[in-house]
């Protein structure tokens, strides 16, 4: 058992500073378990806190950390639980280091895959991280320093699968230890008297992920316990009052659902049927009322609906909020996400084990009970059936709001079955009633491609097809040097609505790789659109880009061109996924860098349609034309080996060869980098002191020639494979049709 104390202080007459001891405690069926997190919010006055109890040493020290007193917490490694928790999308974590020091800190996924890793020399104090999360709701942070290691949990209630988790470091505090839980409870404002609503987060002694929440108005130190159940509230909605009665909620996925079954009107006896008198009325299981107040009323169909037939009314859910009845297609989502197997166009049992997943842990007959791994909580309530009352403690069964004239679709699930059962029952049988919240889901977009780049500013935007059910607030793209880049990051905002955008972007660095979507963001969260990248054009680098061609995107990939004499060429190498090509080290971050290295079959048809794998001559109209001694048409061109006097330093870029010392002046803005090769054993080598490029010109037989600039040499290489389909692969570069120039 874990004791959490909150100090709350608040001034009396006599201007003295008492304080309120509240201590919080848990218990799942009869046990004690030791709580992760609690939120307090305080519905009197606003504001919340969120405490956290990731041992109870920490949780005494931080009571005891009032201004005067040393906590011992000071000189401790301390990763602190983050904060919101649970959250949605993003939260922040803290991290102490009582000296300078090298950090590791790894994010790990419910099933134990590393899915984000951090490595850094920090210095003494706090520092601060944005956690973004992907697709996973629950994970695991562990920060080691070497001989000291510190753990903590989180739940992600966000929804967007496209994200992939990272960890972005914010900032650098020397000074200051601060836990979230001090920082909060200190500005958190309280009066005795004050409603305030707990929110208690734990596992169950199953291991399953659970919570609990009630509303107090404390006037005096008071001991409080959690009776956790399985299942996380709403995030913007735990609990929901209506007609006097508090239902609490579950997040399971996207929906948020009651957490109970409603209990709503005045009970008539099981031998009438319901009318349609402007009262609400419901059975209560033999009739009596206490069974209402434990397994919720049961209503004939249309009583439920209040006398109407289009699916998703409101019906006897609550009238604010968007509570509704739910449709055979939410109860088909809620199912499928519990259990994948289920198959919602049947009349029949069907699923493995959606109805263990669904069924409270208590109550069911035989003690054959469910796991609740859901936290949907279902009870056996049995039901009203022919004037009569059958099956408490053996079966269940909720009413959709689809019907089949004299029919309607339920979900049932019974004591000794692992499946659901969907069936037709007629609207005259009295079943359980569930509520369900209108769903908002992010925005969808669209990321429209990058033009008009220069060394420091690009044009980008998008298109938000779909605005998620409600108003889109913020809108824009966002971009950095890494990949998934979010608004974390670099950014525009550019509005509201949906529609089209243009978006630009600006204090970019030359010659530099980026990232971009676009955003839009809702009431629900931020979607983002498909990922693009662009480099921008090099700063020291002579070149323009092709007169009407700035750009070219080609499967997704935004190119930059640059005119070269007569010659239209891509600035980039290219990064096309197509036949037998391959990342250098089987690397994709290098792909984004230096392009794909292909086999010379490959090469031969990887260009978009109107651009092409330049022939050996075209490589020597290009090598004269960059090179101050040697012009086009010079028999020095001809040669093999080494050649001209500086074509290579005037093709090569002006970074990113070994050292630097072997970079270019890419005078002519074709920004040739290392790009090394792949060799006949499958070993990649050179990168950093050597780029290689084919041609499409066979010597003879299974030979071609191509091109190879050097660190340290600033002549053009010409040379000749020794097997053009499987010993090595290269480079390309992409030449724009013209008047093709033959060997």
């Amino acid at each position: 058992m874990i004791f959490i104390l909150v100090f709350t202080l608040f001034t009396n007459a006599f201007g003295q500073k008492p304080t309120i001891e509240l201590t919080l405690t848990a218990t799942s069926n009869g046990q004690y378990v030791p709580l992760d997190s609690i939120l307090i919010q305080n519905l009197t006055h606003g504001g919340d806190t969120t405490l956290f109890a990731p041992d109870a040493v920490l949780v005494l020290n931080y009571s005891l950390s009032i201004p005067g007193i040393d906590g011992a917490g000071k000189s401790t490694f301390t990763l602190s639980q983050n904060f919101p928790n649970p959250f949605r999308e993003e939260t922040t974590i803290q991290l102490y280091l009582p000296k300078n020091d090298h950090v590791k800190i790894s994010a790990y996924n419910f099933i134990g895959q590393e899915v984000v890793f951090y490595e850094n020399t920090l210095s003494k104090g706090n520092h601060s991280f944005t956690f973004h999360a992907g697709k996973e709701n629950y994970y695991l942070i562990t920060a080691t320093n070497g001989y000291a290691t510190s753990s903590i949990k989180m739940i992600n209630l966000g929804n967007n699968s496209k994200l992939q988790a990272k960890l972005v470091y914010q900032e650098h505090d020397a000074d200051i230890f601060s836990l979230k839980s001090q920082k909060a409870v200190n500005s958190f404002p309280f009066t005795p008297g004050d409603q305030l609503r707990f929110i208690g987060y734990a596992g169950t002694p199953a291991g399953i992920t659970g919570s609990d929440v009630f509303e107090n108005a404390p006037q005096t130190s008071t001991t409080y316990n959690f009776s956790i159940i399985e299942g996380v509230p709403c995030l913007e909605i735990p609990t929901v009052t209506y007609e006097g009665q508090t239902y609490k909620t579950v997040q399971i996925g996207s929906q948020c659902w009651f957490k109970e079954n409603l209990n709503i009107g005045t009970m008539i006896n099981g031998s009438s049927n319901q009318t349609n008198n402007n009262e609400i009325e419901k059975y209560c299981y033999n009739n009596e009322q206490a069974n209402c107040a434990t397994y919720g009323g049961l209503y004939q169909w249309d009583e439920m609906m209040q006398y109407t037939t289009q699916q998703g009314v409101q019906g006897i859910c609550p009238p604010t909020g968007g509570w509704h009845i739910p449709t055979k297609t939410e109860w088909c989502t809620l199912m499928q996400l519990i259990d994948p197997t289920v198959d919602c166009n049947v009349a029949e049992w069907t699923g493995t084990d959606v109805g263990t997943k669904m069924k409270s842990t208590t109550g069911w007959n035989m003690g054959i009970s469910g796991t609740n791994v859901s936290g949907f909580n279902a009870f056996s309530s049995g039901l009203r059936y022919s004037g009569g009352y059958s099956s408490l403690g053996d079966y269940t069964a909720f009413w959709s709001s689809k019907d089949y004239e004299d029919y309607a679709q339920t979900q049932g699930l019974e004591f000794d079955f692992a499946k659901v059962l969907l069936w037709n029952y007629t609207k005259e049988q009295g079943l359980s009633v569930r509520c369900v919240k209108n769903q908002t889901n992010l925005p969808a977009i669209t990321t429209s491609e990058i033009i008009n780049i220069t060394q420091t500013t690009a044009t980008g935007g998008g298109e938000i097809t779909d605005n998620g059910g409600t108003t889109v607030t913020a809108r824009g793209v966002c971009w950095s040097e890494l990949q998934n880049p979010t608004i974390a990051d670099s950014h525009t905002s550019n509005g509201t609505g949906s529609g089209s955008f243009e978006s630009n972007l600006s204090g970019l660095n030359s010659n530099t790789l980026y990232f971009v979507r676009a955003y839009a963001t809702n009431s629900e969260g931020t979607g983002y659109g498909n990922e693009v990248n662009f480099t921008t054009q090099s700063s020291s680098g002579g070149g323009e880009p092709c007169p009407g061609i700035p750009t070219v995107t080609y499967e997704g990939q935004t190119y930059n061109t640059v005119q070269i004499g007569d010659q239209c060429w891509f600035k980039e190498n290219l990064n096309y996924e197509a036949g037998n090509s391959w990342c250098y080290d089987n690397n994709p971050a290098n792909c984004d860098i230096y392009g794909r290295l292909y086999d010379w079959e490959t090469s031969l048809s990887v260009c978009p349609s109107g651009w092409h794998l330049p022939s050996d001559n075209e490589w020597k109209i290009l090598e004269g034309t960059a090179d101050s001694q040697y012009g086009v048409g010079n028999p020095q061109w001809d040669g093999t080996g080494g050649r001209g006097f500086d074509a290579g330093l005037n093709l090569k870029s002006t970074s990113g060869w070994v050292n630097n010392n072997g970079n270019g002046t890419d005078k002519y803005g074709f920004s040739a980098l290392s790009g090394g090769n792949r060799d006949f054993n499958g070993y990649f080598n050179s990168l950093g002191s050597a780029g290689y490029w084919w041609s499409s010109s066979e010597y003879s037989g299974t030979i071609a020639w191509f091109r190879c600039l050097f660190y340290g040499y600033d002549g053009s290489n010409r040379v000749i494979s020794y097997d053009n389909s499987e010993t090595f692969e290269f480079s390309v570069r992409c030449l724009k049709d013209n008047v093709r120039t033959e060997d």
